[in-house]
């Protein structure tokens, strides 16, 4: 599967400072007649030589998304969107164990969930662009049983199972109009192959549907409209029976639960943060519960998934603060999963999409999956944090994957991918304007400066979008789906990648097609997916996502050479995204998929070294038992260069090691990368921040490391108690 960046299609909300663009025209996409002259080295080329890691690896331990309640077990169930889990938790908040399908078996992310009331299995939307129309069940226990193919379906976020085990999708998204309506599509599940038994849908009454529940009373269908703000109620038999809470909501609906002891309708508002209560007989609004922020009873950025557990307690996905909430019947907030909390810290990176050089060669990156930006020092140490899921400026971001440092004034441009804009914040993190025009801003990924202007690459929108700096006024574009974008310091040549055609395009800075180069394929020297380039040194740096390469090429189109392959390891990559330089030459990669920024010297190289680095633990040190969540800490060394170093956290209880790709304790021993800081290249300092620590337990702690010719330490090796 051709991995694009797992881009994410969701309903946006208006943002509250946009810059009012006229329409712009296309600049000439033309081939000149002749070539223009390019200024290129084309002297030998050799492999740069690996310098230094930036960041650990580190998610959140949860971004909750479908909830859902099974009361074959009495235990609810939340999908972890970003680290690819099912978590499933007691109703007091103790989390059991984490399960869905491996990396190679899965087709998508947990979204929606739903329970079969009758047996306990669980569906799981494994869902995807590109990838649609999959849904996973798993037995209540956990284990896999199918999948299944819904015949039809392009969106199946949402879904439900009634109480004769029918399986209900909301077949719905942002595309719908009269002359494609959304559907609910209900499929009988009973055997091999889901056969679809109903379908019913039209348009403009049904808009966007974003959440579904069946009265197992009545079976009545509700569904959370968002485009017209209501809940729509349907016959059993697919005709219209009745409209719920017409004004009642912001827009930004989500999640709908039917709690049919009580007979109360639960409604997600996430625009306006909260929770709506109806009464299902009367159709009466009962009252609100929920507000945005970050504290007790509050949401990120609204609910998503939601549920009813066999107390009448209320369960709602808080996505934007990585958490789940527990309410009462009535809306009285009642506790925050997982607790203690498990927030992605400080220096942890999860997905870095782009990075950028600032003043003093301080290193900032965009983490696409923790929706924020960070700086780091030119030693690696974390040194600012900004920025949290949203939809409100200037630090509410949405799978952002785009960082740029303007030359002079310092602001800070980020390319907001999933709300369709480019934020553009001071030094101080203010906005200073917002370059949003819906429709023709679709997919913005990269960002550069050049020829007294700023270059946006729009990946979907099939223009590289060329704009004023000191304003955001759009200028005009080049006709050409790119997602990276460089400018040549010298001539003013602009450069585009396109991961759909697999190429790069080279144009003249007045919008002219030069010419093309790079070849699709997966061979040396090929393209498969390429995300980013860079002109540093006179060559042009090429970021290739699928084939774990960095590929280097003359400004005329030469190929001179790749270095990096698949691993985890120095100098090895998975996913590789954003590149860019300092003013020294060094080379900046965002290794996305190890959660990482990789640092290379095209000017140097490693010599012959056969000899080990060392390694040491300085915390924990001694019996006094560390606080939860923790940050482990210790010393590197090599004679050459240090590498990367690893932990393997196992807890003593359990048996179960702490997995860092995922979040996850799982009985198969994992190694996570720890960051590494240090003004050096031969000693430093690693840290990692263990947010999955649990009060009062027992642990065993193994590192080791790897210098740049991934020679490897001993394994250290140490335990320790955490307090409480």
């Amino acid at each position: 599967m051709r991995t694009r960046g797992t881009r994410h299609s969701r309903t946006l909300l208006p943002l509250a400072t946009v810059i009012a663009v006229a329409a712009t025209p296309l600049l000439s996409a033309a081939p000149s007649a002749a070539t223009a002259s390019v200024t290129t080295d084309d002297a030998a080329w050799t492999t740069p030589a690996f310098v230094r890691t930036v960041g650990a690896r580190g998610s959140a331990g949860l971004y909750a998304w479908g909830v859902a309640f099974n009361p074959a077990t009495t235990h609810v169930l939340v999908g972890d969107y970003l680290n690819y889990q099912v978590r499933e938790f007691t109703t007091e908040g103790t989390l059991l164990k984490s399960f869905y399908r491996s990396a190679s078996e899965r087709r998508g992310q947990p979204e929606g969930i739903a329970v079969d009331p009758r047996t306990g299995d669980i569906f799981v939307s494994d869902h995807a662009r590109g990838s649609a129309g999959y849904v996973a069940r798993f037995s209540v226990g956990g284990s896999f049983k199918q999948e299944y193919r819904l015949p039809g379906v392009r969106y199946n976020a949402w879904i439900t199972v009634d109480h004769a085990g029918y399986l209900y999708v909301s077949d719905s998204h942002s595309w719908n109009n009269a002359a494609d309506p959304p559907k609910i599509r209900k499929f009988d599940v009973s055997g091999s192959s889901a056969r679809e038994v109903l379908s019913f849908g039209s348009y403009p009454n049904l808009g966007q549907i974003t959440g579904v529940a069946v009265d197992p009373e009545d079976g009545k269908i509700y569904l959370a409209d968002l485009k017209n703000k209501r809940v729509n109620v349907w016959n059993s038999n697919g005709t219209p029976h009745a409209i719920i809470g017409d004004g009642k909501f912001s827009g930004d609906m989500r999640g709908v639960a039917v709690n049919e002891g009580n007979r109360q309708l639960y409604v997600v508002d996430a625009g306006a943060g909260q929770v709506e209560r109806f009464n299902l007989d009367t159709k009466a609004h009962l009252g609100t519960f929920g507000s945005l922020g970050s504290g007790p009873g509050q949401f990120g950025d609204g609910g998503r998934g939601i549920t009813v557990d066999d107390h009448d307690d209320v369960w709602v996905a808080d996505y934007g603060n990585t958490r789940v909430l527990k309410f009462s019947a009535s809306g009285s907030f009642l506790a925050a999963y997982p607790n203690p909390p498990q927030k992605p810290p400080a220096g942890s990176l999860a997905q870095p999409r782009d990075v950028a050089i600032g003043a003093a060669n301080a290193v900032w990156t965009v983490e696409q999956n923790n929706h924020r930006l960070q700086r780091f020092t030119p030693a690696g140490a974390p040194n600012g944090m900004w920025g949290k899921r949203g939809s409100t400026p200037p630090l509410g971001f949405n799978y952002p994957r785009g960082i740029a440092v303007q030359p002079g004034s310092g602001r800070i441009w980020v390319a907001n991918t999933t709300e369709a804009s480019v934020r553009v914040l001071t030094p101080t993190m203010k906005l200073a304007f917002e370059i949003k025009k819906p429709g023709y801003l679709t997919e913005v990924i990269d960002i550069e400066f050049g020829n007294g202007k700023a270059y946006i690459g729009d990946a979907n929108g099939g223009r590289v979008i060329i704009v004023n700096p000191s304003n955001g006024a759009i200028l005009g574009a080049i006709s050409k789906r790119c997602a990276g974008v460089a400018v040549n310091p010298a001539g003013g040549d602009v450069y585009c990648s396109s991961w759909y055609d697999d190429r790069i395009y080279r144009y003249s800075k007045s919008g002219s097609l030069l010419d093309t180069f790079g070849t699709p394929g997966s061979g040396t020297g090929q393209l498969t997916n390429p995300w980013d380039i860079d002109i540093a040194g006179g060559t042009l740096w090429v970021t290739d996502a699928d084939r774990a390469k960095v590929l280097a090429y003359s400004l005329g189109g030469t190929f001179l050479g790749e270095f990096g392959s698949a691993g985890d390891r120095p100098g090895q990559f998975n996913n590789p995204s954003g590149i860019t330089h300092d003013g020294s030459g060094k080379l900046y990669v965002a290794d996305a998929g190890n959660d990482r920024i990789q640092v290379f010297d095209p000017k140097a190289s490693l010599p012959s070294d056969s000899s080990a680095p060392a390694v040491r633990i300085t915390k924990p040190s001694g019996s006094t038992p560390l606080p939860v969540p923790t940050t482990l800490t210790g010393t590197v060394s090599d004679n050459t260069r240090v590498g990367t170093v690893e932990l393997a956290i196992q807890n003593q209880t359990t048996n179960m090691w702490w997995d860092g790709r995922t979040s996850t304790w799982a009985s198969t021993k994992a190694w996570t990368n720890a960051g590494v800081k240090g003004s050096g290249t031969t000693s430093g300092q690693w840290w990692f921040p263990l947010i999955g620590a649990q009060r009062g337990q027992g642990y065993r702690l193994e590192v080791r490391a790897f210098d740049a010719r991934l020679n490897t330490s001993a394994i250290v090796v140490t335990t320790f108690r955490t307090s409480g």
